[in-house]
C-alpha cells in the first residue's frame, strides 16, 4: 500500500496489514511522545492514501477549544476531519488544521459528544467547562511544582487550573487559577482528558 506524508516527507511503502484500523476504543490512554499517524486520502484520482506521522505532544495547542490536544505532525487543510491513529491501529482522535501542528479532538471526547447528541438532539456543554486546565506535571513550572509538592507531599496526579471564567459556577465556589484538582465526584483525576470525559458524563444530570 502506498503511503505518502501530507507535507515534505518522502513516499514510503508500508505493508497493508500494519495499517489495519481497529474499532475505536473508549479506554485508550494517551502518553506524551506516543507515535501517532494522521490518515487521509487525496481528493483527486487515483485517491492515494496519505499519512503524516510524528508524536503526541504535551504542549498546549493554544486553541479556543479547550478540549483540543496537539500532535506534532502537519496536515493540509483538505484533511481536516481525518482520523488520528496510534501505533496499535486505534483511532484516537479527529484532526483539525493548523499550519504549525495538528490540533485534534480525542475519541474520548468525540464519543461523549456523539452520545450526548444522539440522546438530546444537541450538544449541551457542562457548566464546569467554565475553566481551563492542563495536566499538572506538563503545565506547571519547576518552581510551581516545588511549591505544590511542599503542600501536597504525595501528589502525582491531577490537573492545574490555569483560567477560571468570571461569574461561572467555578468562580462562585472559589476555584482559582493555580489550584490543583485531584478528584471529581469521588473519582481520582489522572489527567485533563479524563476530567473532561467525567464532566461530559454529567451533561443533562
Amino acid at each position: 500500500m502506498l503511503i505518502a506524508n501530507l507535507k515534505n516527507v518522502e513516499v514510503v511503502n508500508i505493508a497493508s496489514e500494519r495499517l489495519h484500523l481497529h474499532r475505536h476504543s473508549k479506554v485508550f490512554h494517551l502518553s506524551y511522545d506516543d507515535k501517532v499517524i494522521a490518515i487521509g486520502q487525496y481528493f483527486n484520482g487515483p485517491f492515494n492514501l496519505m499519512a503524516a506521522h510524528r508524536t503526541f505532544s504535551h504542549e498546549c495547542c493554544n486553541s479556543d477549544c479547550l478540549q483540543m490536544l496537539k500532535a506534532n505532525c502537519n496536515i493540509s487543510k483538505c484533511c481536516t476531519g481525518v482520523p488520528l491513529i496510534n501505533s496499535h491501529g486505534e483511532v484516537i482522535g479527529i484532526n483539525c488544521y493548523d499550519d504549525r501542528h495538528t490540533p485534534f479532538i480525542s475519541m474520548n471526547i468525540a464519543l461523549k459528544c456523539l452520545e450526548n447528541f444522539e440522546k438530546n438532539g444537541k450538544f449541551a456543554r457542562h457548566y464546569c467547562f467554565g475553566m481551563k486546565g492542563a495536566n499538572l506535571y506538563a503545565a506547571a513550572s519547576l518552581h510551581k511544582l516545588k511549591k505544590i509538592i511542599q503542600k501536597l507531599f504525595n501528589i502525582s496526579k491531577g490537573i492545574l487550573v490555569k483560567v477560571v471564567v468570571q461569574v461561572s459556577p467555578n468562580d462562585h465556589v472559589g476555584i482559582r487559577a493555580g489550584d490543583v484538582l485531584v478528584q471529581c465526584d469521588g473519582c481520582i483525576i489522572y489527567n485533563i482528558l479524563e476530567f473532561e470525559t467525567m464532566l461530559l458524563d454529567k451533561v443533562g444530570n
